[in-house]
């Protein structure tokens, strides 16, 4: 999924899409994986759909979801790995 903009006035949008895409790139790039393309990811974008629906609607087992924030001058990045099926980290 797209990276949530945590930061105030949600100014680190460019770098939030921008690592989402590069991530699905890369995972794209595995070729024991599956991977959803930008494409397929972006209606759920901005959205608030739960995230039943979100794995349901996309046909997948497992979701990285993430964010980028600002804080104390520094940016920070959290990425995280949900099983669908239990919605567990």
């Amino acid at each position: 999924l797209y990276f949530d903009d945590h930061s105030p006035g949600r100014t680190l949008g460019y770098l939030a899409d921008g690592l989402t895409e590069e991530l699905i790139d890369q995972l794209a790039q595995v070729s024991a994986l599956r991977v959803v393309s930008r494409n397929g990811v972006k209606p759920f974008r901005d959205r608030a759909v739960p995230f039943d629906s979100v794995v349901r609607a996309l046909g997948v087992g497992s979701v990285v979801e993430g964010s980028v924030q600002r804080s104390a001058g520094r940016t920070r990045v959290t990425v995280q790995l949900v099983d669908g099926a239990t919605g567990m980290h």
